[in-house]
């Protein structure tokens, strides 16, 4: 594990003081467990500007972007029927100020490893659901003078496209711009209209954008909550084995085109009938099944704080076996890094077939993460 010596720890609080509230939850954001999201950006050192990652331009910009975000100041709590909510409480999150000894150059392969994750706060769920924020971030400087900006995000509380959205938000106000686009915070717009029947089951493999044109209405592109649902692409192993490549692409269109709006209404529909059902999971993604999320179309290049666009961002951590995350690179030239965790002896065959398929020649800074 890298070393590191914390500086400073503060519970960041909304810049404005908005009147107590809860904020219902829907089935999608209920079907993940307890879960913090390792995400990590890092940065090249920039000896020019005396404010290169200040704390304090830092902690006044978050400040400030909680306010119109203030869910993600909040806690958890259960309501009457014991269905977890978000109180509106303006507790914050937590900011951490470290210092390292490690160099930038010490993780320029970027693989989401044991050392990697030490630089995201770790969280203490021991105090229960109401005990503890929905996001925790660590700005880590290291002897080079070089910076990671590392986070743990609830993820019932923000899917990906949410966390992006608040991310880019909050790097705009440590620039002295104002809030470009407001949060739409409103969740009853996945609250379903009518019964829906027990019966009806699904299986989780890759996601699905919900805010796009898949729903009608199509939810704010502003919408501030987890609008990604999870489809399953299935097909038997031997078929995989003996047919053309074509074949598994045909099975992942053929599920792309079942979710259109009926069907994501339906999957609405029961997530609502059965809250806390969990999408997620290290049993399943595990040999023979696999799970690929692609931020292509995200703007995770985008959180310039007043001092250059970050150099990578990718998960801050290890992965589960069979989880794979595809990233554009920062260097805009339509490079990919593609993350994925596997057993020592697949990653083998896996990287063999991978070549042998795309016919391309291995990156320098190609990273693989092996379990």
């Amino acid at each position: 594990m890298t070393k590191f010596t914390v500086k400073e720890k503060i519970m960041v609080k909304p810049a404005e003081k908005l009147p107590r509230q809860s904020v219902w939850m829907s089935g999608l954001d209920l079907m993940t467990g307890n879960v913090h999201s390792p995400l990590i950006y890092f940065y090249k050192p920039n000896a020019e500007d005396s404010k290169f990652f200040d704390p304090k331009v830092l902690k006044e910009s978050l400040s400030k972007v909680l306010a119109p975000f203030y869910p993600m100041a909040g806690r958890f709590r259960l309501d009457h029927s014991g269905r977890h909510e978000i109180d509106c409480n303006g507790e914050g999150v937590l900011f951490i100020v470290a210092k390292s000894s490690s160099l930038l150059e010490d993780f320029r392969h970027f693989a989401p490893t044991p050392v990697l994750r030490s630089l995201c706060p770790a969280v203490d769920y021991s105090g229960g659901i109401s005990s503890y924020p929905f996001m925790l971030l660590q700005v880590t400087y290291f002897s080079c003078g070089g910076v990671s900006l590392g986070f743990r995000m609830e993820h019932r509380v923000a899917d990906a496209p949410a966390f992006f959205h608040f991310t880019k938000e909050w790097s705009n106000m440590a620039r002295g711009l104002d809030i470009t686009i407001p949060p739409f915070l409103d969740r009853t717009i996945f609250r379903p209209p009518r019964e829906v029947p027990n019966n009806m089951e699904t299986r989780l493999y890759f996601p699905t954008n919900g805010r796009y044109s898949r729903l009608k209405p199509r939810p704010p592109s502003n919408y501030f909550g987890t609008g990604v649902f999870t489809a399953t692409s299935t097909a038997v192993v031997s078929d995989l084995q003996s047919k053309p490549l074509w074949f598994a692409s045909s099975r992942i269109h053929e599920t792309l085109i079942q979710m259109d709006d009926d069907y994501l209404r339906s999957a609405i529909d029961y997530l609502e009938a059965h809250l806390n059902t969990e999408r997620s999971g290290a049993h399943c993604y595990k040999s023979p099944n696999f799970k690929v999320t692609s931020w292509m179309k995200m703007p995770i290049y985008e959180a310039d704080f007043g001092w250059g666009n970050p150099i990578y961002m990718g998960p801050g951590g290890n992965i589960n076996e069979g989880k794979a995350y595809i990233i554009p690179s920062g260097n805009e030239d339509g490079s990919l890094f593609l993350v994925i965790a596997l057993q020592q002896e697949q990653m083998k065959v896996f990287e063999k077939l991978f070549y042998e398929c795309t016919e391309v020649k291995q990156l320098n800074n190609l990273s693989r993460a092996s379990l």
